[in-house]
């Protein structure tokens, strides 16, 4: 292609979201993230094939997240109290995201369907937490930290859900729509 020449651009349709409600956000993120790129022309979110709008693919999007929670953090409550870890170096938690991705062609036939792992690892540490540790630890000698080391090894903090979200966001939709737009390109 030639300079001055323009790419025609291609118009999208994204089927229904059909997850889980944990992951609405991350399908939602996609969705925002095509509708800003220059390659993409018009886009229908809750495509349904029949209708007056006829896109050049339409996609599935189905993000799937899973939260958990490290061993390690037991480490951190007991015998890290002692030393203040829980406040310095903050509990360790873990977002691993697979997005699967099915592009079909304007006969609504699969062209192809691709997964986008994207593992992220988090320091957080947060009160309601690190006062089993820290202060009562403290204070009763170590019985409250021991507990509450065993507690978060096993538990994620849900209390952190959407300051991950915030956090990845530019991450994430960025990175996968990339990915999305490339397949589709090919």
């Amino acid at each position: 292609m030639s300079i001055g020449e323009t790419e025609r651009k291609i118009n999208l349709g994204i089927l229904p979201f059909n997850g889980a409600p944990d992951n609405l956000w991350y399908f939602n993120t996609i969705a925002e993230g095509l509708n800003s790129r220059k390659e993409i022309g018009k886009i229908r979110t809750n495509y349904v094939a029949k209708g007056d709008f006829s896109p050049d693919y339409s996609i599935s999007i189905e993000p799937q997240v899973e939260y958990e929670s490290s061993a390690w953090n037991f480490l951190i409550s007991w015998p890290g109290f002692v030393i203040f870890t829980p406040a310095w170096n903050g509990y360790i938690y873990y977002a691993n995201v697979r997005t699967t991705v099915t592009v079909y062609d304007k006969e609504e036939k699969k062209i192809k369907a691709f997964d986008i792992d994207i593992p992220y690892s988090i320091r957080h540490a947060e009160f309601d937490r690190t006062v089993w540790s820290e202060g009562l630890g403290w204070l009763f000698w170590t019985a409250p930290a021991f507990f509450s080391g065993i507690y978060t090894a096993i538990v994620f903090d849900d209390d952190i859900t959407n300051e991950i979200q915030f956090n990845i966001k530019d991450n994430y939709r960025g990175y996968v729509v990339e990915q999305v737009v490339k397949e589709i390109r090919l």
